[in-house]
């Protein structure tokens, strides 16, 4: 059969526009597209069965995977990636989707080795977030792992929600032949039995051991092998875990009935985000973030697991050593023929934009400590913004249809659309970002619950300063708040500024951030966005 498209300019329903391939494997291939229709990117996917199961097979699970991504493009929440639209084009399904710019977790975890134990918490408790909205509209995602977990700026976000029925539940091809890897495979999968919300959790178990441990629950070098040992034994005790382990003990439990309920994940991961770290949790020796690693994880796999101090760590409800329950012999063989397939590396479908190099958290330094930032005046002009603004050398005027306003912005910036939140960013390469949305709060409000926000949601934030907070001179009515905070999802410390104004066309929220060393260069970037700030 073949393949949903041959090449960039290619318009596929009339409407979306191909660009550039992004990725390609057993399933099908990825493509950056345009929405014609409504002038934005996005990210087409086509989802085909292996090709050599017979064409009743395949109508039923093409019909079903229609279905099931129908189901996903109904959740709303930023945790996970939006399902724009769903068709047929040469009899397979073709998913539109939210393009988000990022790495997934697998690559970071493959470039700069396990995380800090709080990091992963804060990103466990993103994940868990994101589970209980789509499992509360009856979706299980069933393939949770790095791979499909993407991190971006300030979001974690879980892909192909509704994708997996193709992926995850055809048993055998025609000729026998096996794709993808059961590592991050629930029990209850590899036996053929049925799935549900604890399957995710334990997705959710396997993906948070890969993140502090630096490769999966199960490895081997053959499919069987691995499969093998999922139905045979636990995983080896985790060494770097340190306050997770009892959670992952919990999570990675056989039975589902046994794994915890998510109100308890909730607080075991709240609890871990705000831990010491446990000793020796340093990346160890071997990982590096050069090209053949960044292709492994892009690929699905890991650099082989380097040595890693052992630790102190008491056994949490699971005993990590104890013998599972005698399993059933005959299912070992018939589970060697389930195939997990995706499009390798899910990682492509995303354009590589976050550069950073995640690290434990810093201690603050003089330069990008509260205790050292010096608070600013007022950015941008005084009193309502009017008159045809004047475009500075370097900016282009950008016209936002969505949200109502042209800006101008340096013309090397870029812009995304988050549907979910309603919200647009502008942002470079080098930590700069603005957010605009509109807002229907009392200026002095909206400020006082970000700082709010920032006080009490301590799983995401810490070392919150609030520099200033006052009414302003800008508009009809503003507020601004000035602030530095440690965001722990992105793991570094930014200098914001979050300003609620109301203008002739209605009301906005503008929240500007950058590095702390980095905000006097900034401001005239900022000063700039507020002096050509029109409503249209």
């Amino acid at each position: 059969m073949p393949s949903v498209a041959g090449h960039a300019g290619e318009l596929i329903n009339g409407r979306y526009r191909l660009t550039a391939e992004l990725g390609r494997g057993g399933m099908g291939r990825v493509w950056q597209a345009h929405d014609e229709m409504l002038d934005r990117d996005v990210a087409v996917k086509e989802i085909a069965a292996a090709v050599d199961l017979d064409d009743a097979t395949r109508r039923s699970l093409t019909g079903r995977a229609m279905r099931e991504a129908r189901a996903a493009a109904r959740l709303n929440h930023p945790g996970i990636v939006t399902v724009y639209d769903v068709a047929l084009h040469d009899d397979r399904p073709l998913i539109v989707m939210e393009l988000v710019r990022g790495r997934s977790l697998a690559e970071i975890v493959a470039e700069q080795g396990p995380l800090p134990v709080r990091r992963a918490a804060v990103i466990g408790l993103a994940l868990l977030e994101a589970l209980r909205e789509a499992h509360a509209a009856g979706i299980v995602h069933r393939d949770l792992k790095p791979a499909n977990v993407l991190v971006t700026g300030r979001r974690v976000v879980i892909t192909d929600f509704g994708l997996s029925t193709l992926a995850g539940d055809v048993r055998i091809t025609r000729s026998g032949s096996v794709l993808g890897t059961p590592a991050y495979m629930a029990p209850e999968q590899a036996e053929g039995l049925g799935t549900g919300p604890a399957t995710d959790l334990w997705g959710l178990g396997a993906t948070l051991y890969t993140a502090v441990e630096g490769r999966p629950p199960y490895q081997g070098g053959e499919f069987v092998a691995i499969l093998s040992a999922l139905l045979t034994r636990p995983p080896d005790p985790p060494r770097r875990a340190g306050a997770l382990q009892p959670l992952l003990a919990a999570l990675l439990q056989r039975d589902p009935a046994k794994r915890p309920a998510p109100e308890h994940v909730a607080g075991m991961l709240e609890r871990a985000a705000q831990a010491p770290e446990p000793p020796g949790a340093e990346p160890p020796p071997g990982y590096r973030g050069d090209a053949a690693t960044t292709s492994m994880a892009r690929h699905g796999t890991l650099p082989p697991p380097s040595p890693v101090p052992a630790g102190p760590y008491p056994p949490g409800p699971q005993q990590w050593g104890a013998a599972p329950a005698r399993p059933r012999w005959g299912l070992v063989a018939v589970a060697a023929l389930i195939i997990l397939a995706g499009v390798a590396g899910v990682a492509t479908l995303f354009a590589v934009v976050d550069t950073g190099d995640p690290k434990a958290d810093p201690a603050p330094s003089a330069a990008g400590s509260p205790s050292a930032a010096a608070v600013s005046p007022p950015i941008g002009p005084a009193g309502p913004p009017t008159g045809t603004p004047d475009l500075p050398s370097g900016y282009s005027t950008y016209a936002d249809s969505s949200l109502g306003y042209s800006v101008a912005i340096p013309e090397s910036w870029t812009n995304t659309w988050n549907a979910s939140t309603q919200t647009r960013k502008l942002s470079d390469t080098h930590g700069h970002a603005i957010y605009v949305s509109k807002s229907a709060k009392e200026p002095l409000d909206a400020c006082n619950g970000l700082v709010t926000t920032f006080q009490t949601r301590t799983q995401s934030w810490s070392n919150f300063q609030q520099l200033r907070l006052e009414r302003i001179d800008y508009g009809s009515s503003a507020a601004e708040l000035e602030y530095i905070v440690f965001d722990k999802v992105s793991n570094a410390s930014f200098h914001g500024l979050d300003r609620t104004f109301t203008l002739p066309g209605g009301g906005y929220n503008v929240n500007l951030s950058s590095l702390p060393a980095d905000w006097e260069q900034s401001r005239t970037v900022y000063a700039t966005f507020f002096a050509t700030f029109r409503t249209t």
